[in-house]
C-alpha cells in the first residue's frame, strides 16, 4: 500500500497544498473556466474532424494484431514506449524509438516507416535533427506540422522539444532550458496538452527537481517559451508521475476544465486539484505504475487509466476510483483505449515483475467492469502496451509493447 497521505476512495480526505500543508477540501476553488497568465479564459476553438489522411493500411486483417514494427529498429532490452497519431490526419504516426532508436515517422499507418533525423546529430543552438528516448508526443489538430516531444530517463537529448516542420528538426524553448536549469530538470517524461488550447501544456518529471527530494509539475501557455512550476505535494515519491488534464470539451456536455488535472504517482496513490496545482486531493490510494500510466475516455465519460494490480475506472471525473478487475490477471497496466465500441487492455512490460504472456481482454465501452479475452485469446503477448492510439477513420488501434514492438489491430 502507498505510505503517503490517506485518503478514502470516496474523496474527502484531506486536501493538502503544495508544500504538504492540509487545507480545506472545499478551498480548491472550483471547476472554473481556463484561464492564462492574465487571468483570462482563451477562445475555444473546435478541433477539426480527423479525415483519411495521404495513405491507409491494406494488409491488416480484421480482428488479428500485426506487427508493424520498422526495420532495422533496434528493440535492445526495454523497446519502444511512445506511439502518437495526427489527430488530424491519423495515418501519420510518430514513433518513440527507445533509448538510441530515434523518431519513426510512418504516413501510411505503419506500412513503410522513416528515421527522421541523423544518429548522432549534435545540438546546436538548442536545435537537432535527431532525438533520443522519446518519452512522449503530441501533435496539434490545427497544425500537423507542430509537433512537442518530451525526452527523459537517458539519452543525449533530455528536455521538452518542439517541432514547426513535422519532425524534420526539433528546437528547446530557451524558456524551458533556463527553467530546467534553474529550478527543475530536462530530465521530463509524462506529457499533458489542453485539449482546447495546444499551447497550454503540462509536463512531468522523472528525476527531482533542483534542491528537492521529489518533482512537481510544469505549466506552459505559449507552447514552451516560458514556464509555471507547482510545486510537489511533499509524499509525492521521485520518479515519473502520470500527468492528465480532467477535461472533455464538449459543447453540449463539457466535464472539468483546463484547471482540473489529475497525478498518478509510482507508490504514492492518485491526486487531484481542481486550481491549477494550488491544492491536490488524494482520490486513491491504489498504486499507479513506474514509468506512468496512460488514461483514456470511453463514450459514457468514464475514465480508465493503467494501474497495479488493475486497470483503474472512474466514472465522477477522477474524484472516486475502483478496480476494473472481473476477468483481469493481477498484473501491472499500463494502457487502457477504446475503439468507441470496445475497450483494450492487456498487462504491460514483463520487466516490471509480472512475467508471463497473456492475451488482450476487452470489455464493452458501456460496461467497462467486465472483461473477457480478445478473440478467445488466440493470440498473446509476453509484453503488453505502454501506449495505446487508435484512428477512428480507419477502425485501427495501435499499440507501442516494449521489447514486442509496434502492432496494429484492425478492429471488426
Amino acid at each position: 500500500m502507498p505510505n503517503g497521505k490517506q485518503a478514502n476512495l470516496g474523496g474527502s480526505g484531506d486536501a493538502v497544498d503544495a508544500s504538504g500543508d492540509e487545507m480545506d477540501a472545499n478551498a480548491s476553488g472550483g471547476d472554473s473556466g481556463p484561464t492564462g497568465p492574465s487571468g483570462t479564459p482563451p477562445p475555444i476553438r473546435p478541433r477539426p474532424a480527423p479525415t483519411g489522411g495521404p495513405g491507409a493500411p491494406t494488409s491488416l486483417v480484421a480482428g488479428v494484431w500485426q506487427s508493424i514494427t520498422p526495420t532495422g529498429l533496434a528493440l535492445g532490452n526495454w523497446g519502444i514506449i511512445e506511439a502518437a497519431l495526427d489527430p488530424t490526419h491519423p495515418t501519420t504516426i510518430y514513433l518513440g524509438g527507445g533509448d538510441d532508436g530515434g523518431v519513426w515517422k510512418s504516413e501510411n499507418g505503419g506500412m513503410n516507416w522513416q528515421l527522421l533525423g541523423t544518429p548522432g546529430a549534435p545540438v546546436v543552438d538548442r536545435t537537432t535533427t535527431y532525438l533520443y528516448n522519446v518519452y512522449a508526443f503530441e501533435v496539434d489538430p490545427f497544425d500537423s506540422g507542430h509537433v512537442y516531444a518530451t525526452c527523459g530517463v537517458r539519452g543525449g537529448t533530455l528536455g521538452f522539444w518542439v517541432s514547426t516542420d513535422a519532425g524534420a528538426s526539433w528546437t528547446m524553448p530557451q524558456g524551458f532550458a533556463d527553467i530546467a536549469a534553474t529550478t527543475a530538470t530536462l530530465d521530463v517524461t509524462s506529457m499533458a496538452v489542453d485539449p482546447t488550447n495546444f499551447n497550454h501544456v503540462l509536463i512531468a518529471s522523472h528525476s527531482a527537481w533542483k534542491n528537492m527530494g521529489n518533482a512537481g509539475i510544469l505549466e506552459s501557455f505559449d507552447g514552451g517559451a516560458s514556464w509555471t512550476p507547482h510545486a510537489p505535494v511533499s509524499s509525492w515519491p521521485v520518479g515519473t508521475a502520470a500527468i492528465h488534464f480532467l477535461y472533455k470539451d464538449d459543447p453540449v456536455t463539457p466535464i472539468g476544465d483546463s484547471q482540473t488535472w489529475l497525478v498518478v504517482t509510482d507508490g504514492n496513490g492518485f491526486w487531484r486539484t481542481t486550481n491549477a496545482g494550488g491544492s491536490w486531493l488524494q482520490v486513491s490510494t491504489n498504486a499507479g505504475v513506474h514509468g506512468g500510466v496512460n488514461m483514456y475516455r470511453s463514450k459514457t465519460g468514464a475514465l480508465y487509466t493503467g494501474g497495479f494490480a488493475y486497470p483503474q475506472r472512474s466514472t465522477d471525473n477522477g474524484v472516486t476510483w475502483t478496480s476494473a478487475n472481473n476477468g483481469m490477471p493481477f498484473a501491472y497496466y499500463q494502457a487502457v483505449h477504446g475503439d468507441g465500441n470496445l475497450l483494450y487492455a492487456t498487462p504491460a512490460c514483463a520487466c516490471s515483475g509480472v512475467g508471463g504472456s497473456h492475451p488482450y481482454f476487452v470489455s464493452a465501452e458501456d460496461d467497462g467492469l467486465n472483461w473477457k479475452p480478445y478473440e478467445n485469446g488466440e493470440q498473446t503477448f509476453g509484453n503488453g502496451p505502454f501506449t495505446m492510439e487508435f484512428d477512428p477513420i480507419n477502425r485501427i488501434m495501435y499499440t507501442v509493447q516494449w521489447a514486442a514492438g509496434v502492432w496494429a489491430l484492425k478492429v471488426k
